[in-house]
């Protein structure tokens, strides 16, 4: 990351990192999706001259080592991708109670993650989102999705609390870095968010 802070360096690395936190349908090994959630303050915080952008480039290098060491694909992610071309009648709340649980929770992140390719409506519930095509609708779109989860955690969180709160950490965490991207990455970025936040409900959720 020593060219991020060299004169007309910054900007690319905040949008490369940028590009990394919204890499399609990908979650975190081990911790969860902390790969989404370190860079995204780093990504909204550099571009705005704080004052402190050297220590936020930083910050965000370390979010990108964890995040290339720990990632995981999850299972049938193309799907979420694939559904952002298409617009489905329902809300981020609707969406997210129509996910199917895995039926052995137990093991780590990979371990339940694996699970999902077995799981029959899998599939379906990733391409049931709505992904719109205009930039300002994706943003609003993301806070909703962002709201719904947070919303959840609320009433599933007992499953298991530290991994059920990044179903609303990591989608916040690309809503902060959407700004640092072009408006072409933005679909794709929520269409990725939302295959995380949905693959944390179903393999945490209780019932």
């Amino acid at each position: 990351m020593d060219s991020a802070v060299r004169p007309g360096g910054r900007r690319a690395a905040v949008a490369a990192g940028a590009q990394c936190v919204v890499a399609p349908a990908a979650s975190g090994g081990g911790s969860g999706c902390y790969p989404r959630d370190d860079p995204g303050r780093p990504c909204r915080s550099c571009p705005a001259g704080d004052g402190d952008a050297d220590a936020h480039v930083a910050e965000l290098a370390h979010g990108l080592a964890y995040w290339a060491a720990r990632w995981q694909q999850v299972p049938a992610g193309h799907t979420a991708v694939a559904a952002a071309a298409r617009i489905h009648a329902t809300t981020p709340r609707e969406s997210l109670a129509a996910v199917p649980r895995i039926a052995e929770q137990s093991g780590n992140v990979g371990d339940r993650l694996a699970r999902l390719a077995d799981l029959p409506a899998w599939p379906q519930a990733l391409a049931g989102f709505s992904v719109p095509a205009e930039p300002e609708q994706i943003r609003a779109l993301l806070t909703g999705l962002v709201d719904a989860a947070t919303l959840r955690y609320l009433f599933y969180g007992h499953g298991n609390a530290v991994m059920l709160v990044h179903s609303a950490t990591a989608p916040n965490a690309v809503l902060r870095a959407l700004l640092a991207l072009d408006a072409v990455l933005w679909a794709p970025s929520l269409a990725a968010s939302w295959a995380a936040v949905s693959a944390l409900t179903a393999i945490y959720a209780p019932a």
